[in-house]
């Protein structure tokens, strides 16, 4: 897949700009057998970031998160480019809401914030996510080089 801007993404990662790209992946991200045709999967993807939202607080009730249509945007945007197949890096992540809507879309999430306390709330608001790797770190402080050793197809 060729490199592209994804400003929804951003807008949820509250970053200025960042690339997209695509490299081949296993189909059994998300634990369950391969689904049949893009459709399927399609569907499938949605549903399963559906459920996430649904424990979501909307933006309405906690102004601090991001509301439950732009969290269906990114799932209706990125459940059809085979996401399955991709890893996001999420850039601040707050309580979780939308890591975990990430890791039911993604087949990898890296997950930073600045702070200890987030990634510890993150984490224990998808305890059972396999997906996720949460890093507490400061972004303007720390060099970046270590995050080359990882595949980010979508920042």
């Amino acid at each position: 897949m060729p490199l592209l801007l994804v400003s929804a993404l951003l807008l949820l990662l509250g970053l200025p700009g960042a690339a997209v790209a695509a490299a081949p992946r296993p189909d059994r991200a998300h634990g369950g057998a391969s689904v049949g045709n893009a459709t399927e999967r399609r569907l499938a993807c949605i549903q399963r970031a559906e459920v996430e939202i649904a424990r979501a607080p909307d933006k309405d009730a906690w102004r601090v998160t991001t509301t439950h249509a732009f969290k269906r945007d990114v799932a209706h945007f990125f459940c059809a480019r085979e996401p399955e197949k991709q890893v996001v890096l999420e850039l601040g992540i707050f309580k979780g809401h939308s890591t975990a809507v990430l890791a039911s879309i993604f087949a990898k999430v890296i997950s930073v914030d600045v702070s200890p306390e987030y990634t510890h709330d993150a984490a224990r608001h998808s305890p059972n996510r396999k997906n996720i790797v949460f890093m507490a770190l400061d972004t303007y402080l720390t060099d970046w080089s270590f995050l080359c050793a990882n595949r980010v197809d979508v920042a």
